[in-house]
């Protein structure tokens, strides 16, 4: 015979129920306020479907994802033209009573998309010259691969490819190079400096339009970070290194060093 519950053990259990369903409406509360909800995610690329073949009817366009952004409480829905790998841009929809709007001026117009993609495309393409190099000079790429590629800083309007131009040396855009090294030893600043300059004559003897470099190098005490425009790179750029990371109150335009010391290791763990 099945035991009846106390009219106590019955609070407690529902009680108990109800309390593990607000947990659980907390808890989707919670991570829709960050991912957003289906429903509304729905509403936003059918808003959008719809918004991009009234306005931009000239593309065939399709809807990459659709994401929620939280910091702005709307969604954003990436559109791709099906022809076109540089025609790609946002669409950003709030809620039902409030217009849409888009990056379209900025990525496709003003071709921002085109010279993210070629500053991607630039990266993948010297990272073989700088293994080799980081080889040669004893050292390695952080991670084995970060080298990047740089042209929003130096490149004006007018100098930015047609869409869909893939990138090319031959294309003469100036750029600055950023690479992430790790050294098995300290180096000092002329140690720094040879490597500072490598990069940019490796660079600029393969034809690359160079004006700045700049280089983090990950050592066994500490980092640094060392950046300067082509016109230091010269005989005095090693002394122009060592006053920059022993003299706070130094400044040169156009170059900076930042030095992260005491890297805690397992030496220093054990004075």
């Amino acid at each position: 015979m099945k035991k009846k519950l106390s009219k106590k053990s019955l609070v407690l259990r529902i009680a108990a129920g109800v309390l593990g369903a607000a947990i659980i409406v907390l808890c989707i509360d919670v991570t829709m306020s960050f991912t957003g909800n289906p429903v509304s995610m729905l509403l936003a690329k059918n808003a959008a479907v719809k918004y991009v073949n009234e306005k931009y009817s000239e593309h065939d366009l399709e809807v990459q994802r659709v994401y929620y952004n939280f910091k702005f409480g709307e969604y954003g829905v990436e559109m791709q033209d099906k022809n076109s790998m540089d025609v790609n841009f946002t669409v950003n929809y709030k809620n039902s009573d409030t217009p849409l709007t888009d990056d379209y001026g900025y990525m496709v117009t003003e071709r921002g998309r085109t010279l993210a993609r070629i500053e991607e495309e630039a990266g993948e393409e010297i990272k073989p010259y700088m293994q080799a190099f980081a080889r040669e000079n004893s050292i390695e790429l952080y991670d084995g691969a970060r080298c990047f590629v740089y042209f929003t800083t130096v490149v004006e309007q007018d100098e930015i490819p047609p869409l869909n131009t893939p990138f090319s040396k031959e294309l003469g855009l100036k750029g600055e190079v950023f690479v992430d090294f790790k050294s098995d030893s300290d180096m000092d600043a002329n140690r720094i400096a040879d490597i500072t300059e490598g990069v940019y004559t490796t660079l600029v003897d393969e034809g690359y339009a160079v004006v700045k470099v700049s280089v983090h190098i990950e050592m066994p005490s500490r980092k640094i970070s060392v950046s300067a425009e082509e016109k230091f790179i010269n005989d005095d750029l090693a002394e122009n290194i060592e006053k920059l990371m022993n003299d706070d109150d130094a400044f040169i335009e156009g170059m900076y060093v930042f030095v992260e010391d005491d890297i805690v290791t397992q030496d220093t763990q054990s004075k």
